[in-house]
């Protein structure tokens, strides 16, 4: 029998066993732990011995752990964030907003904690309460509680306010990048791959997937031709895929208007429908949402009338958090289209903040549950305080996880940056002509664009990279149609 630990060799045990999930960039597994710590220590610790510290440092609420069994990943809770100012905490500082949609959303601190089950706002527990006191499931016959109109008409851009001032300066300081003066969209497109997957991952979850970020990955690195054959989750990835590369690379043409929310249902909802002719289009009938007693408006009149409002307020809304926050609450409220509403608003949410090179919103380890009853918040009982509660705290991590992941990544590809209109050009051309240009004909081309000459041989490699990756969601960036993408593709074969 091995010698008992002593409590020195335990405490300093637990303490690696810290270290390790507090310097992971993302959610560690209990494997990664024990190769980390060989790798790191050079000596193993045993699984149920790693098990105990885990336990040990989860009561102690310096660890969190999320999902089962081989999924189950652990990260560290932090009280001040590391994208705060030096000395300066990340907590929001209780503040009486200038004025609220409803005298039931009081503007209060937010939590500290890296858990959303710690400590949250009293009125967000309050929503919290109120909706979990309520009979689940409800009854097949009423009484349904109806879409309350005052609620969207009665906020005024400018004068009501969800978020306290203190709340969007946070936001603001937290969210800001050194490329506030770049081209629109460039934070999000440093970090594309990542927030693509977590996006992905997360929205996709959030609709009560069982898919991991793993699989998600690797679902989104497949083409859509090879899949032999495809579950809704994994079509409801590929959507997001389309619909996130619109708005990360759609530039100033994404805007919260009319156009890009009926094309963003259209990306999200393709193939899911059971009547394609609803997708991209508003709703003509009536809809139930989930296991509620809410009943949104069915009389279609009556909801192109306040869709249009929402879209009127949405335009006159100057702060980009304001922004994010009422497209999170009015979109699935109003329910404008016949499925799909949520996923809608989460990526809505995210065109303000992308537009204003700000840092974006991936909803990671947001819990589903949570994220419900949120929701039954606003639909049963026309309360957000739960929901801007989980938007204050998902928005923080968004922040904390994209500063480090900026940090260790390299600068943008210099040609891409600096020659992205040529490039969008070049690659348009090709496609149109229907063949895989040689070096000297795409040397010419280059040249004719007025590409600089030390540069043309990395522009002739960024095409002929682009080209060979060209899908379906790329075709607003190079101003193509799906039929002369497949065109194109059926009468070349780019050499490998």
């Amino acid at each position: 029998m091995p010698a008992k630990s002593s409590r020195a060799e335990v405490k300093e045990q637990r303490e690696r066993v810290r270290e390790i999930i507090a310097d992971a960039a993302r959610a560690i597994s209990a494997q990664e732990i024990r190769q980390r710590f060989l790798e790191r220590h050079g000596e193993a610790i045993v699984v149920r011995t790693l098990q105990r510290r885990l336990n040990e440092l989860q009561e102690a609420r310096s660890v969190v752990g999320r999902g089962n069994g081989p999924a189950r990943r652990f990260f560290a809770v932090r009280k001040e964030p590391s994208i705060a100012s030096p000395g300066e905490s990340a907590r929001v500082p209780e503040e009486r907003p200038v004025e609220t949609a409803s005298s039931a959303v009081p503007a209060q601190r937010v939590t500290e904690a890296k858990t959303f089950d710690g400590e949250i706002t009293a009125s967000a527990s309050e929503v919290r309460s109120i909706v979990r006191a309520r009979h689940r499931p409800p009854p097949l016959t009423g009484p349904f509680i109806a879409y309350d109109q005052s609620l969207l008409r009665s906020y005024k851009p400018g004068e009501t306010w969800y978020l306290t001032t203190t709340q969007c300066d946070w936001l603001m300081r937290i969210g800001r990048s050194p490329v506030a003066q770049q081209p629109i969209g460039t934070y999000a497109q440093e970090i594309y791959s990542d927030f693509l997957i977590d996006l992905s991952w997360s929205s996709t979850r959030l609709e009560g997937s069982n898919l991991t970020r793993i699989d998600t990955e690797q679902l989104l690195q497949r083409r859509r031709e090879a899949a032999q054959a495809i579950t809704t989750d994994e079509l409801i990835v590929w959507n997001h895929r389309d619909a996130i590369d619109m708005i990360v690379h759609g530039g100033d043409g994404v805007a919260l208007d009319r156009m890009t929310l009926l094309s963003l249902h259209a990306a999200l909802s393709h193939d899911l429908l059971t009547d394609a002719a609803d997708e991209g289009r508003l709703r003509r009938r009536g809809v139930q949402v989930g296991s509620s007693w809410y009943r949104p408006l069915d009389i279609p009149q009556l909801i192109e009338e306040c869709f249009d409002i929402v879209l009127g307020k949405l335009s006159a809304i100057a702060n980009p958090f304001e922004k994010a926050l009422f497209s999170m609450v009015h979109i699935p409220y109003l329910q404008p289209f016949m499925d799909v509403n949520k996923r809608v608003s989460r990526l809505a949410a995210n065109i303000p903040l992308i537009q204003a090179n700000l840092c974006p919103l991936s909803f990671d380890e947001v819990p589903r549950d949570v994220y419900e009853e949120a929701m039954l918040g606003v639909y049963e009982f026309q309360r957000i305080d739960l929901l801007r509660d989980v938007f204050l705290w998902a928005y923080r991590n968004s922040c904390e996880r994209y500063s480090v992941l900026r940090q260790r990544r390299s600068t943008p590809n210099r040609i891409r940056v600096q020659y992205r209109e040529e490039l969008h050009a070049l690659v348009h051309d090709i496609v149109l002509e229907a063949d895989w240009p040689d070096d000297a004909r795409l040397r010419s081309s280059a040249q004719r664009h007025d590409v600089a000459v030390e540069d043309i041989e990395g522009v002739m490699d960024s095409v002929k990279a682009i080209l060979s990756d060209l899908h379906e969601g790329l075709l607003r960036r190079y101003s193509l149609t799906l039929g002369q993408l497949n065109r194109w593709r059926a009468a070349v074969r780019p050499p490998p």
